[in-house]
């Protein structure tokens, strides 16, 4: 494959034993991302999309264009509030990721030295150096899973209110003989669907970014 060409050409300089660890968690990521990146595309976010146009169909055919217009309003607000923290993220992604790799290059090189280090008795000598990239991993990691935290709390915020506010539509518009209350309660399973489309789009968004990220770093490594 042109991938294992492309490694095997890299100087040998570079492929010490930390780097031959780097080397092979980076490409096992890159590899995988590459398989799941398409996959992820047609079989998440294209059935949502789609998913999405229908839901809003049904929507505006229910009720006035006003609502869809205020509901679709929200809904931008929240994708692009979602896009900021997950350029956000990226950043966390890179340094979880560089992380990742600095501990298995340096695992690698202490276990293939393990016998060097019991004759010169500097196992507390590798302990340490592992000691220090597995800290480094799991205050990258720490920072990832809050930022994660902050983009699940987003969605159910801005359900809530959403369906506050369509109540209130609803209430005033059934005051008004506007329209009937099946057809509030027909607008509120829909919207609750349309917005459960939206949070399943913005997570596949999410995870499509983190597999784009593993494939950026697996391209740079072969570079």
């Amino acid at each position: 494959p042109k991938w294992i060409q492309n490694i095997l050409k890299i100087d040998l300089d570079y492929l010490s034993l930390v780097n031959v660890g780097k080397l092979v968690s980076s490409t096992d990521r890159g590899i995988l991302a590459h398989e799941k990146l398409l996959s992820h595309f047609c079989k998440a976010i294209l059935p949502l999309l789609l998913e999405f146009l229908i839901a809003s169909v049904m929507l505006i055919s229910l009720s006035n264009i006003k609502l869809f217009s205020f509901l679709t309003s929200i809904i931008l607000i929240q994708g692009l509030l979602t896009h900021w923290l997950i350029k956000v993220r990226r950043e966390v992604i890179e340094r979880v990721n560089d992380a990742e790799d600095d501990f298995s290059g340096e695992l690698t090189e202490v276990l293939s030295n393990s016998i060097i280090f019991n004759i010169e008795n500097k196992i507390s000598y590798a302990i340490k150096r592992l000691s220090i990239s597995v800290n480094s991993y799991a205050s990258s990691s720490i920072q990832l899973g809050k930022t994660g935290s902050i983009l699940n709390t987003i969605h159910p915020v801005f359900i809530n209110i959403s369906s506050v506010c369509i109540l209130i539509y609803g209430i005033y518009a059934i005051q008004n003989n506007s329209i009937t209350v099946g057809a509030l309660v027909a607008i509120l399973s829909i919207s609750a669907r349309l917005g459960g489309v939206v949070g399943d789009f913005l997570e596949s968004l999410r995870v499509f970014d983190q597999f784009r990220m593993d494939v950026k770093d697996f391209l740079k490594t072969l570079s």
